[in-house]
């Protein structure tokens, strides 16, 4: 069995999760957050961390469209660091998330899902993780 991932797609409101299967090849999205801030979100992850015995994080990256980094990934760097604080036996790695909400909206519209907030949070963080799962795939 292999140690579950937790990939969070972070944002200021909202923050989409999705999880590993026990064997770490696929992604489910598990919920999103709505935070009033770092602190906040923190705390509504430890429910998930006990959960589903979290042993690895997953952030996703938001990087420009060039490669370049812009205030988000440092946004996320930082927030990525709460988590290390507050998380000390959990491993956090990044994972690019160029285009993931863009490829999460279309799947919304083409499933003609109507309220899109919160599951387009969720969609992006599974697409997050099932990227991460198949370019590491022994974790």
């Amino acid at each position: 069995m292999y140690p579950r991932t937790l990939a969070i797609d972070y944002g200021d409101r909202r923050i989409g999760l999705a999880v590993s299967d026990l064997l770490g090849i696929t992604a489910q999205p598990v919920g999103y957050l709505t935070v009033n801030g770092d602190r906040d979100a923190l705390r509504q992850l430890t429910g998930y961390v006990k959960e589903y015995q979290i042993q690895k994080f997953v952030l996703g990256l938001p990087k420009n469209m060039d490669g370049s980094e812009g205030s988000r990934v440092e946004k996320t760097r930082e927030f990525a660091r709460k988590l290390q604080e507050d998380f000390p036996e959990i491993t956090v790695e990044y994972y690019d998330e160029r285009m993931t909400t863009i490829v999460a909206q279309r799947a919304l519209i083409g499933m003609n899902v109507r309220k899109k907030e919160g599951k387009k949070d969720m969609l992006s963080a599974a697409i997050i993780l099932q990227g991460y799962l198949e370019t590491h795939p022994n974790g």
